[in-house]
């Protein structure tokens, strides 16, 4: 009988263990196929695609008109007692991301909740493309950070410090991917506003603390947001289109 029981949990453990590989395996596929639509997409825009891209990135370039203001404007009214502005950009960061994602996928798996693994699914998804776009474009532009010049138009193509990397916001790119995604799991206005001011807050503590311009934050917030939607396009429609949307309070594009 003991024999039976421990064959039994063996066939058990071997079954669920080759189910999981599968579902891994899936997942996976899912998003190297929804990161390969991603960097196949910007060959694929039609008109109305790129008079969202040019929209968009006037509008960037419109709010840089204001980076000056807004920097000293921030470093006029600096506290570092100011808990919420001062240090919020380090609690709603990638540790809490990826805890966040790695906790979802393996309570998804283990209590057979496929829902809540998609989600983990959609939120990687999103942090790879938001951190691929972001890093790319930093190590391009070389934008020096407004506590290493005056000058906001300073670039440096191609450099890879950190004092170099200003453009765009990296930590703002990944708060709204993450709060996007998490945002579409449920239609209430409370609950978007949640997340949304959120991600508000991670923008705003990075200027507070001088380490981005304000247009590394709206840029920030732009591929966050649009990477987001982009995967959460994939899942519905199984399709490589751009599908940009249009809001007003975040202005997007796409690299």
């Amino acid at each position: 009988m003991i024999n039976k029981i421990l064959l039994l949990i063996f066939i058990f453990n071997f079954l669920l263990y080759a189910q999981e590989k599968s579902v891994i395996k899936s997942d996976l596929k899912r998003i190297s196929e929804t990161t390969a639509n991603y960097f196949k997409a910007p060959f694929k825009f039609n008109s109305n695609d790129l008079s969202k891209a040019g929209l968009l990135t006037s509008a960037t370039f419109f709010s840089s008109l204001v980076d000056n203001e807004v920097r000293n404007f921030s470093s006029e009214n600096f506290d570092s007692s100011n808990v919420l502005l001062h240090k919020f950009d380090s609690y709603y960061h990638i540790e809490f991301m990826s805890a966040a994602i790695v906790g979802l996928y393996l309570y998804g798996n283990i209590s057979n909740k496929s829902q809540v693994r998609e989600l983990s699914v959609d939120l990687l998804s999103s942090s790879l493309l938001t951190g691929i776009t972001t890093f790319a474009m930093k190590s391009f532009f070389g934008r020096s950070r407004p506590h290493q010049t005056d000058d906001h138009y300073e670039f440096n193509w191609f450099e890879y410090e950190d004092k170099f990397l200003s453009f765009p916001s990296g930590h703002t790119s990944l708060a709204f991917s993450f709060s996007t995604i998490m945002a579409e799991q449920n239609k209430t206005f409370l609950w978007k506003s949640i997340w949304f001011s959120a991600a508000t807050l991670v923008g705003a503590s990075r200027i507070y603390n001088n380490k981005h311009w304000f247009s590394d934050v709206v840029m920030g917030a732009i591929i966050g947001y649009v990477s987001a939607k982009f995967v959460l396009n994939q899942k519905i429609n199984n399709s490589s289109d751009m599908n940009l949307p249009t809001n007003n309070i975040v202005i997007m594009i796409r690299l």
